[in-house]
């Protein structure tokens, strides 16, 4: 009897001993087998991930960190949010808007993954940035976790509501303050609004001594000197304009909105920096 119960001992203390030897090799040298075992497909995909990783040392497209966020978290968001021209206003359809049409090229690009990426417009016509934070858009866009948020500065709106620069500037950092304390890992971009032809190209200063041209370039001299993502949009617009010969108003809908035409250079601005290496 006494030999038996031995006897299972000693399977027992074998049985323990090979379990915390097995645990400990998954623990510390999992790694090496999976090396060892992983397929071709799988290979291939570490090392797409490992090229688009945003990390130091690695030049990498905005639509190359999409692509890692669906490859690593199953899902990739993009939110946008500013005024009218960030909505599509003046655009014949939807689909004509400028993010819209980033929406689609971006899945195109990327079939595979293209269920896996949401793109959602939070922008409000009318609203300055000071507004949106004021009445919880700001905070609404943050609750649904967007992985990339893109911020148009909404400073058509400030110039026709006479908003004190000071607190122009204020909004934008709220903002960002926001989303970087709320969102730590998303990325952001700031991008101004289009060029306007009513008041004289926006040279017609509002009640408080200001400009349109004033609040586009305090607001991006502030942004970049935060050394944060800036697309100026204007100036890609305008450049846009004149390389295909065009007169501001064949791109305008109403004197500010843009149109179809307009929407569809705003798209291409926005698609070329999207392709643009940056350090990360």
């Amino acid at each position: 009897m006494k030999k038996i119960i031995f006897a299972s001992l000693i399977i027992v203390i074998i049985s323990l001993t090979g379990l915390i030897y097995w645990n400990n090799e998954r623990a510390t040298g999992f790694d090496v087998w999976d090396e060892e075992n992983i397929t071709e497909g799988e290979k291939i995909e570490k090392e797409k991930i490992e090229s688009i990783t945003p990390k130091e040392g690695n030049e990498i497209t905005l639509k190359d960190y999409l692509h890692y966020k669906v490859l690593t978290e199953d899902k990739a968001r993009v939110a946008v949010i500013g005024s009218s021209v960030a909505r599509g206003k003046g655009a014949s359809q939807p689909m004509f808007s400028w993010f819209n049409q980033l929406e689609k090229q971006i899945k195109s690009e990327n079939v595979t993954i293209a269920n896996d990426l949401s793109f959602s417009n939070y922008a409000k016509s009318g609203y300055t940035l000071n507004r949106l934070l004021d009445e919880g858009n700001v905070d609404e866009m943050i609750n649904d976790n967007p992985d990339l948020i893109i911020i148009e500065t909404s400073v058509v709106n400030s110039y026709d509501e006479n908003i004190k620069m000071e607190d122009t500037i204020s909004a934008i950092n709220q903002t960002i303050s926001k989303v970087k304390k709320e969102l730590p890992d998303s990325q952001f971009i700031l991008i101004s609004p289009n060029p306007c032809s009513v008041d004289q190209k926006g040279e017609v200063e509002n009640a408080l001594g200001y400009t349109y041209q004033d609040y586009r370039e305090e607001t991006k001299s502030y942004i970049e000197s935060k050394g944060w993502k800036y697309v100026d949009v204007y100036k890609g617009m305008e450049d846009k304009i004149q390389a295909n010969d065009l007169e501001l108003n064949d791109t305008l809908d109403d004197g500010v909105h843009p149109n179809d035409l307009g929407y569809r250079l705003w798209f291409e601005v926005m698609d070329e920096y999207f392709n643009k290496q940056q350090e990360w």
